[in-house]
């Protein structure tokens, strides 16, 4: 994965490790995708989106995350859940637009990808990904990527 070697959550709070997890894989999923390696770069940008979801939560509503014991931020439905209990994600355009980018994971999962829309994927991506305000960002303030990573 696009983070590996590239960074240590343990020594980091877990709203920083996430965001920087969230870009890392980014950046490291559009060049999959740019490399046709559509599976792989989707699964990427799967990851990124769950960790830009939970640092969203945990850096703007940690009310949200913290007052159920039981709470699981790494389960895609209750991330989902909980984001929409935020004033910016309560549309219901946010659940459509994660429904989609699961079941493209999905596919790419099972190894169906014929008729990608990458255009439209990268689309939906990027506008999730800029109201949970990880993207834009700049890959000069992230660590070197090793080139010969998957």
């Amino acid at each position: 994965m696009p983070h590996f070697g590239l960074m240590d959550s343990e020594e980091m709070k877990p709203d920083e490790a996430s965001l920087l997890r969230a870009r890392l894989h980014i950046r490291g999923g559009k060049r999959r995708l740019s490399q046709g390696k559509y599976a792989a770069g989707v699964a990427a940008l799967h990851d990124a989106l769950i960790h830009g979801m939970q640092w969203f939560l945990l850096s703007t509503h940690p009310e949200l995350v913290y007052t159920d014991a039981d709470c699981d931020i790494t389960d895609d439905e209750t991330l989902l859940q909980l984001i929409q209990k935020t004033p910016i994600f309560a549309d219901p355009i946010y659940k459509e637009d994660f429904e989609y980018l699961s079941e493209i994971l999905n596919q790419a999962l099972n190894e169906r990808m014929n008729g990608f829309d990458k255009t439209r994927y990268m689309r939906t991506l990027h506008n999730f990904m800029k109201q949970l305000e990880v993207e834009p960002f700049s890959d000069s303030d992230l660590p070197p990527e090793d080139p010969a990573t998957y």
